[in-house]
């Protein structure tokens, strides 16, 4: 058969345009930018906000740290001023008698409080451990040779000058029930010094009753006190409120502020 020589030829399918192609192309790449970009933007945005808030932190804490080392030096300083006796000298069984009696409440330090860990370390735990010879001229050098030879440690905090060990409570827990017997306790200052060496409850509740001006409680010969702390602490110019905290922290209570009186019980 022969070939039909007027036939036309088939037309070449044309190429389609590319146009659409490219810009699908375009926008799926845009899509896929922006959803990495935006939480990677986010990501930046925090991690600055974060290594600002850092650096803020760090900037806060070193402020709060050179406070912190300035105040104590002038509490050093101030502790530097109060002398002790030449004799006898320091050992476990005297060592609390001689720092109360030689701390003089002043503008830096109001108050010195003894805590029970403090307390049963040296006449119970290490009563038979003697001391090093510990020469001493002044209340700032006691403390310092005290907690370099025992378990001691000093806190200055609020104008109080704690020495404790490592188990003590730092802090009074206290209870508001009454809120006008707190304001009254937070606006009344005492002006005499209070001072207590291995006090027990019975001699120190007329006295700090009488400091307050409030009811108190447990009485003085409640058998609920038989097992309180006993009190070892000087302190002066303390708010009533301040100073029934002193006495929690010393005898190892909790306070509860409650309609005109105050009650320490055992935690």
């Amino acid at each position: 058969m022969s070939p039909n020589l007027d036939a036309q030829p088939p037309e070449t399918e044309r190429p389609r345009s590319t146009g659409r192609a490219f810009s699908a192309v375009i926008a799926a790449k845009s899509l896929r930018w922006r959803t990495w970009f935006r939480p990677s933007l986010w990501c930046c945005c925090w991690y600055l906000c974060f290594a600002a808030g850092a650096e803020l932190r760090a900037a806060e804490a070193t402020r709060t740290a050179s406070q912190s080392e300035t105040t104590w030096q002038a509490a050093r300083s101030a502790l530097a001023e109060m002398p002790l006796p030449l004799t006898p000298s320091l050992a476990r069984s005297n060592a609390i008698r001689l720092i109360v009696h030689a701390f003089k409440s002043n503008a830096v330090v109001r108050a010195l409080i003894v805590l029970p860990g403090a307390v049963d370390d040296f006449h119970l735990i290490h009563r038979d451990v003697p001391l090093p010879a510990l020469n001493s001229r002044n209340l700032a050098e006691a403390l310092a040779s005290l907690t370099n030879a025992s378990q001691w440690r000093i806190t200055f905090s609020r104008s109080f000058l704690l020495v404790h060990t490592a188990a003590d409570r730092l802090t009074a827990e206290v209870r508001i029930v009454d809120s006008a017997t707190r304001d009254r306790l937070q606006s009344r200052m005492g002006e005499s010094k209070l001072e207590w060496v291995d006090a027990p409850w019975p001699k120190a509740h007329p006295i700090l009753r009488k400091a307050i001006g409030l009811g108190l409680q447990p009485a003085a010969d409640s058998p609920n006190a038989g097992h309180f702390e006993r009190l070892n602490l000087a302190a002066a110019h303390l708010t009533d409120l301040e100073l029934v905290e002193a006495v929690a922290l010393s005898t190892g209570t909790r306070l509860s502020v409650e309609r005109r009186r105050v009650q320490f019980e055992r935690p």
